[in-house]
């Protein structure tokens, strides 16, 4: 059994309403969100399926970048190869593009990676789950994503979130100091009893996140993520002694070793886990045993990936037996998805139980939605 074809399909799904960081606008109903979907096929007819999500405005990879990597790097690469030997695949990936200060194209190399398990799932007759050695956890919870920054807008999204089931609440910070206790005050008030957690995107230089902290903490927030910028490495072991909350990490997390050299310096407290920037499930399941064993909380996230992605955070968090809620927040600004096969009602997602990422392609929808790039073959 050898890979035969590893294809790149850009597409551009619609987008509800607006998603803004501290950073910029990453997602919008006027530009919608460009996705690339991955189809992998074997030798003896086998194909698997792989999704990642790239913003110009949250990465150096973009739609055209990521559709280059795959498709005049990473295929030539890996034709001929046995697609069990992960590690091969992974170095030979290393091998077509060098990697920078750390893991390189980690949102392309995710979705070759994610299409990889789905074929071998398939090929073994398994779910994704079980190749990755855990089966007592059957579903993952996810947060609401709110929007807005003025008390109507920030009202109206939490009560959209409980109207679909959802008990829990993530919000973006950083954009000034009244805004965030605006925000946050009007969260806390109307969601007293939920895990709410503030993502400031790297907004923050020292003194200003340790008061964000104090504030935060005021209204019960439980994680602040991300609040300095990610070189500032040694500022976070200073953060965390006057903090008034645990300190979340995730841009600048590609690979185990990046999380180790936190971990050594005492730089946090909660891992937040982006399959797609860490390259996919194998990293991503290294980095969550290592902040395990290290006794941080770990939180699955993501970028509005469709079902595809969705499906394979659903396996890997509940193999990892992940109980937190997920910003994993596909579903509440897409408009249209390219597979099926998830269920799940309200914030939760049922783990699928058919082979491999246990999901559909909806092949005739994945045709309607794809745009031209000049990068595809």
């Amino acid at each position: 059994m050898k890979i035969e074809r590893v294809e790149a399909l850009a597409v551009r799904l619609p987008f509800r309403g607006t998603f803004a960081t501290s950073q910029g606008t990453v997602g919008s109903a006027a530009e919608g969100a460009e996705h690339v979907v991955v189809r992998l096929q074997t030798d003896d007819g086998t194909v698997g399926w792989g999704e990642c999500r790239p913003s110009r405005h949250w990465s150096y990879e973009t739609h055209e970048s990521v559709c280059s990597s795959i498709n005049r790097y990473f295929d030539p690469a890996l034709r001929g190869h046995n697609p069990f030997d992960l590690a091969g695949i992974d170095r030979l990936m290393s091998r077509a593009i060098a990697p920078g200060f750390t893991l390189g194209q980690p949102i392309a190399r995710a979705g070759v990676e994610l299409a990889v398990w789905d074929l071998l799932g398939k090929r073994l007759g398994v779910p994704v789950q079980t190749l990755l050695g855990g089966t007592s956890q059957r579903a993952i919870t996810l947060s609401w994503t709110v929007v807005g920054h003025e008390p109507e807008a920030v009202a109206g999204s939490v009560e959209e979130g409980r109207r679909r089931g959802y008990r829990n609440f993530n919000f973006k910070v950083g954009f000034g100091a009244t805004t965030d206790r605006l925000v946050a005050r009007t969260i806390a008030e109307l969601a007293p009893d939920a895990f709410l957690w503030a993502d400031a995107n790297q907004a923050y230089g020292l003194d200003e996140a340790v008061r964000a902290s104090r504030m935060l903490a005021e209204f019960g927030v439980a994680v602040l993520e991300q609040p300095l910028p990610v070189n500032r490495y040694t500022d976070y072991p200073l953060l965390r002694s006057r903090s008034a909350l645990p300190i979340g990490v995730d841009e600048g997390l590609y690979t185990p070793a990046d999380l180790l050299q936190l971990v050594r310096l005492q730089a946090l407290d909660v891992f937040v886990i982006k399959l797609c920037r860490m390259g996919g499930i194998r990293r991503s399941r290294q980095a969550i045993e290592l902040a395990q064993a290290a006794g941080l909380t770990c939180l699955g996230s993501g970028l509005t990936e469709s079902e595809i992605a969705l499906a394979a955070c659903a396996h890997l968090l509940a193999a990892a037996v992940i109980e937190t809620p997920n910003a994993l927040n596909g579903r509440q600004f897409l408009g249209a998805h390219l597979a099926s096969g998830l269920a799940g009602e309200g914030d939760q997602v049922v783990v699928p139980s058919a082979p491999g990422l246990g999901i559909k392609v909806d092949e005739q929808r994945l045709a309607a939605l794809r745009v031209p790039l000049s990068c595809e073959p």
